[in-house]
């Protein structure tokens, strides 16, 4: 979720996913590759996946608006980034015994 934020146009966000994910590497055990490579398979499939888009409350016309945080939700529950966490947690799995 920390790397899906830090490529949000939202400063904000992108201020939150890069706080996130230090606080990943700093309590974190294990190489920081690992790690790398699951933010880099985050954004792979951000670059594959469209924004996530609704309506707001107003009238039927409103434009669409983007869903930063459904985007991130949904991506991370994408097979391709489930497989990179799956074998991060594989070869994280010895530093975290």
């Amino acid at each position: 979720m920390a790397a899906c934020l830090t490529r949000q146009d939202v400063p904000y966000l992108r201020e939150q996913g890069h706080l996130w994910g230090n606080a990943i590497l700093q309590r974190g055990h294990g190489s920081v590759e690992d790690w790398t490579t699951l933010a880099d398979a985050v954004g792979a499939a951000a670059a594959r996946q469209t924004m996530s888009m609704a309506r707001g409350d107003g009238a039927v016309d409103d434009a669409l608006k983007p869903m930063p945080l459904l985007f991130c939700h949904e991506l991370v529950r994408s097979p391709a980034v489930r497989a990179a966490k799956v074998r991060a947690m594989r070869h994280l799995a010895p530093d975290y015994r």
